[in-house]
């Protein structure tokens, strides 16, 4: 890793980079290097005249050799500090001279990203932010879940002459008059619940399917990161 060390170095002295690595900074270190800076969606047109399709999905950014200059080409959603590592990341490749993309050369594309923009060994902004809204949502998601199961919960159905409670899709109730009340309120007045849709009784099996399914969806989230 003395390597990495030494071309962030380097490139620190020679941008005179002190402290936090701004975009501004980023953008100087690439335009000395005789890099163009694009979005995926700004150059559509070379993306799909040179098949480079696959790698807009596999990567956040990438720098492709045309006609004698590079361009760094990147994707439109990277605002701030992620797009800020990302570049830095391709800063990497330039500097250490990889030819290639593979699981070495990213991971030194990214130890240079990381200490250029001052970040932690291991540590990657993109990785931690997105990982974190991904816990948030997931919480959010099973939070409402559950304050919307428990407040329907309380309240049953029943009807003006029988002597059972009812979930309020309970096919008893169907062409039949009926009032909510609460189930405490129900149990307090004399009534038991109905055994056919067992208002109450399916609180566990309600939320484990909802939050299966809503974690699935959850999962597939795409990332903003290689």
């Amino acid at each position: 890793m003395d390597n990495i060390s030494n071309a962030v170095e380097d490139i620190k002295k020679s941008y005179a980079v002190k402290g936090t690595t701004d975009i501004g900074i980023i953008n100087r270190i690439l335009g000395n290097e005789g890099c163009r800076i694009s979005t995926y969606k700004k150059a559509h047109k070379l993306i799909k005249a040179h098949n480079l399709q696959s790698f807009t999905e596999k990567y956040r950014a990438f720098t492709y050799n045309y006609n004698d200059q590079k361009i760094v080409l990147h994707r439109d959603e990277l605002k701030d500090e992620q797009l800020i590592f990302a570049l830095a990341h391709e800063i990497g490749h330039i500097a250490l001279g990889h030819n290639e993309y593979n699981k070495k050369t990213e991971a030194e594309a990214d130890e240079f990203a990381r200490l250029l923009v001052g970040l932690k060994p291991k540590q990657s902004f993109n990785k931690r932010i997105v990982f974190r809204i991904d816990i948030i949502i997931s919480i959010i998601a099973t939070i409402t879940i559950l304050i919307s199961v428990i407040m329907d919960m309380r309240n049953v159905y029943v009807t003006a002459s029988g002597a059972r409670y009812h979930r309020k899709d309970c096919y008893h109730l169907t062409n039949r008059s009926y009032h909510s009340i609460t189930i405490e309120d129900a149990t307090e007045n004399g009534y038991t619940p109905c055994k056919t849709c067992r208002p109450g009784t399916i609180f566990f099996d309600f939320v484990l399917s909802n939050y299966v399914e809503r974690h699935i969806v959850l999962t597939e989230i795409p990332l903003l990161y290689k």
